[in-house]
């Protein structure tokens, strides 16, 4: 199984979230991050939003090493629908600088050819690829 390593952009400031009330999000990093040895409080790191995170690279054994979010500045988390499946969606997120063709050419390929819904961004725009039952709901809330 895949480690985070020396990985912390979930921890980076892209995510909003409430770590031991302190918050984090709109570019400032969680306080417990260091840059240099990672997270400060890994063994003592909360349920939500740390241990319950699930990155996909480290789970998903489809998404190849090189795409791990150090190398590819991409984050890929996967968003389960609580009752309807064709709605669960994978978030491709862009970390640090526009998402490269390479990148973007292997998520989509990887999206299409396995049917996958995602919601990916480029620029800081975002776009989706998906069954018809997604994309309608997507324009519906966009």
């Amino acid at each position: 199984m895949r480690e985070c390593g020396d990985c912390g952009k979930c921890c980076d400031g892209r995510f909003k979230a409430e770590i031991f009330g302190v918050p984090m999000g709109n570019g400032i990093k969680c306080t417990y991050y260091d840059t240099k040895c990672g997270c400060t409080i890994y063994e003592k790191r909360p349920e939500h939003p740390c241990r319950s995170y699930n990155c996909e690279w480290l789970t998903n054994e489809d998404i190849p090493d090189w795409m791990k979010p150090t190398l590819s500045n991409v984050v890929i988390s996967y968003k389960k629908h609580p009752t309807d499946d064709t709605l669960s969606y994978y978030n491709v997120m862009e970390h640090s600088r526009k998402i490269d063709s390479v990148v973007l050419n292997w998520v989509l390929r990887w999206a299409l050819g396995n049917g996958k819904n995602i919601i990916y961004e480029v620029e800081g725009r975002l776009y989706t690829i998906g069954n018809e039952r997604f994309l309608e709901t997507i324009s519906k809330i966009s």
